[in-house]
């Protein structure tokens, strides 16, 4: 009887594993700016908050900002302006910039899908693929399309606040760029078994390159086919800009 146990809970155990490895046998990552919405989202963020707060002092640090960046754009080309612009909202706290970030989402980006890569995305959901949006947008507006969308999860770049909930103007982490993307997915499947799974990625742009290492298929999302594109084998989702 302890054999017959043991050989049932044997079974059972590989069953459970088996069916928690094909929870993860189908993935697709989605980049977002230019490539589910037609735009750069995250510094028109900064810049939407700044002008709904209609704060004078944000306005004067908006324009030594520019004054800065315009000198050390003589000196140095890829001065990170990104950084720069997140400043201006040190002080504002978690309930302002999430209430304007879902107004943000909702009368600014939904407005920029791209119906193709939409389309492309909800045809994924119905074929029962987990969906993950890696962006280096702020998930503090990234989260309103997680949850209208029903999607899994989130990897974007997040802002810090303090133990008072009051913005420190710089990012929480790092930036969700480049190799950061790689890193943070590599951490996230680590337990997941997803050697054999079917992972498609979905990106505009060659900086994301490192992303689509860990995927089986990929498609890049422009107006025309470039170099990188045929590079990496992806496949084209030829969108039209308006």
């Amino acid at each position: 009887m302890t054999k017959v146990l043991a050989v049932l809970d044997n079974f059972f155990s590989e069953q459970n594993e088996q069916k928690e490895n094909n929870d993860y046998d189908k993935i697709a990552l989605f980049d977002f700016c230019d490539t589910i919405v037609d735009f750069q989202s995250g510094n028109p963020f900064i810049f939407y908050v700044i002008n709904k707060k209609k704060s004078k002092k944000l306005h004067i640090k908006n324009v030594l900002r520019k004054l800065k960046l315009s000198m050390f754009k003589t000196v140095i080309k890829s001065y990170p302006a990104k950084r720069d612009i997140l400043k201006l909202l040190k002080g504002l706290t978690y309930d302002e910039l999430n209430k304007l970030a879902q107004n943000y989402y909702l009368y600014e980006v939904r407005t920029h899908f791209n119906k193709e890569v939409i389309d492309k995305l909800n045809e994924l959901k119905e074929q029962n693929y987990k969906i993950y949006v890696v962006s280096g947008g702020y998930s503090i507006y990234l989260k309103f399309f997680i949850e209208e969308f029903d999607l899994d999860g989130l990897f974007a770049t997040d802002i810090k606040f303090n133990t008072n909930n009051i913005c420190e103007g710089v990012f929480d982490g790092y930036d969700c760029m480049g190799w950061e993307k790689y890193y943070r997915l590599k951490r996230f499947f680590k337990d997941k078994n997803i050697s054999n799974s079917e992972i498609i990625g979905f990106t505009d742009s060659k900086s994301d390159i490192p992303m689509l290492k860990l995927c089986t298929k990929k498609y890049a999302v422009a107006t025309k086919e470039e170099t990188w594109m045929t590079q990496q084998n992806c496949e084209l989702i030829k969108i039209s800009k308006n």
